[in-house]
């Protein structure tokens, strides 16, 4: 995979990979960071 010759493809491919990984991991975050936020605005006393 890491032959000069391939170098290019296997790059294409980890690149490709990793924009499809981090788009559920990025709306995950979206997702649980409005509970996050509620869960600590509640837990203030005063």
């Amino acid at each position: 995979m890491l032959d000069k010759e391939y170098i290019n493809n296997w790059f294409g491919r980890f690149a490709a990979a990793a924009v499809l990984i981090s788009i559920p991991i990025a709306i995950l975050f979206i997702v649980m960071q409005r509970f996050y936020q509620e869960s600590m605005s509640g837990s203030v006393k005063g």
